[in-house]
């Protein structure tokens, strides 16, 4: 699994408080929400990197985490 595919698992989880995972992850909340919709095709390595080291960091992700050579 690589990071892109991590990150929308987790984030379509029904557990997952995207106010809280925006604010852990320093993005935008109404960005994070568009995201999680699919609204945003292309939403740069630097958010979704932000976004999986959040979930890899409080374990708050059900998905399975990603290869290291895929993050």
């Amino acid at each position: 699994m690589d990071a892109m595919q991590y990150v929308r698992e987790s984030l379509a989880a029904p557990e997952i408080n995207l106010r809280e995972v925006a604010e852990g992850a320093g993005v935008g909340h109404s960005w994070l929400r568009m995201f999680a919709r699919g609204a945003i095709p292309d939403p740069g390595y630097s958010r979704v990197k932000a976004l999986a080291d959040y979930f890899l960091r409080t374990g708050k992700s059900p998905a399975p985490a990603p290869t290291e050579a895929a993050a």
